[in-house]
């Protein structure tokens, strides 16, 4: 691989969706903190996004100074999908005409690695795929049937890579996702004894987060909750809320924007994230980074520590958090995995 100009080189980066304005922080957030650090850090760098699905609307617009291209390939047949990947290859090969491209970078290992694929074929460039979450288990048609001899893949974190090698015989680096440490607030008074943050799937497991909410409510009336976000398990929580009369104890507060997060997270003491699986788990590192407990099952980046706690099971969890929530706890800003190290880690790979 032909090294960059360090000053000058052009990234094109192929995802799934992406943010639809500069005011739309969660989707795909973990990219975004890579985008702009990186962009603080090495300002001469061009980038070109492409959002295969995300946001619904053909359109081209800036974010922070990189060029979005959102082609609304959402609920296509497999049909004019295929057309719409090849309109997608003249799209980059147009671009890369234009603005000649140095490096394809693809996030996740789903259908934008697929196209990224064929893009770095047909124009001859090097690819970067790194995985992002549930792709590494069985059943991700586009690593069983398509794999590059020629791609580097990234993994976030040890379970996710060992999963990758386990499950399809693909071997990849290991570098962690990083935390934008500019957005994170101070330290505020915590009011808030248990915060809740994520998608409400099976996965994320908040019914479970419920149950044990209602427990610590026997010895602990007054108790305090918030739960952020939204998905496929809503009217599932709403109707153990009322079943289990925490309607007191117990705020849905809906999708909110990421500051909005950060803003609860400073006020909060502890997070409660019942996960079965993560990937890596960018939530615990916001939390330590606002001065919270983490008390979570073994999955992704966790880890016992100080202000870590892991579980196996839901009398576990309600224990040790009867326990925290019962004693003077100390709030300190962890730092954990820094975006700048990330940064400086994918450079080293666009650089060879």
């Amino acid at each position: 691989m032909q090294c960059l100009n360090p000053n000058h080189s052009h990234i094109l980066i192929v995802c799934p969706g992406f943010a639809r304005d500069e005011s739309d922080t969660t989707c795909l957030s973990a990219v975004q903190d890579y985008l702009l650090e990186f962009k603080s850090m090495y300002p001469e760098t061009i980038f070109t996004i492409i959002a295969l699905q995300y946001p619904y609307k053909k359109a081209v617009y800036t974010w922070h100074g990189m060029t979005v291209h959102s082609l609304d390939a959402s609920g296509l047949g497999l049909g004019k999908k295929i057309i719409h990947w090849r309109n997608t290859l003249k799209l980059v090969k147009s671009i890369h005409a234009s603005t000649p491209i140095d490096v394809i970078h693809s996030f996740w290992l789903h259908e934008a690695f697929f196209v990224a694929s064929k893009m770095s074929k047909s124009l001859k460039l090097p690819l970067i795929a790194s995985g992002g979450g549930q792709e590494v288990k069985p059943g991700n048609k586009y690593l069983k049937y398509f794999k590059s001899n020629t791609c580097t893949y990234v993994c976030s974190s040890q379970i996710q890579k060992q999963l990758l090698s386990d499950n399809y015989g693909v071997m990849s680096k290991l570098i962690p996702m990083g935390l934008h440490t500019e957005a994170v607030h101070s330290i505020s008074e915590k009011t808030i004894d248990i915060l809740g943050v994520g998608n409400f799937t099976k996965n994320k497991n908040y019914a479970s987060f419920i149950q044990i909410v209602g427990q610590l409510t026997k010895s602990i009336p007054n108790l305090t909750v918030k739960l952020i976000g939204d998905g496929e398990d809503l009217k599932t929580i709403q109707d153990l809320i009322q079943s289990n009369q925490l309607s007191e104890n117990i705020e849905l507060t809906g999708m909110i924007p990421r500051n909005s997060v950060y803003d609860l997270m400073a006020k909060s003491k502890i997070l409660l994230h019942p996960s079965q699986y993560e990937s890596f788990g960018m939530v615990y590192v916001e939390a330590l980074a606002h001065g919270m407990h983490v008390v979570s099952k073994e999955t992704g980046i966790a880890k016992t520590g100080n202000t870590w706690h892991i579980y196996s099971s839901e009398d576990e969890a309600i224990d040790k958090l009867n326990e925290l929530l019962n004693k003077e706890l100390v709030h300190v800003s962890e730092t954990h995995y820094p975006a700048s190290v990330m940064v400086d880690q994918y450079k080293t790979l666009y650089d060879r």
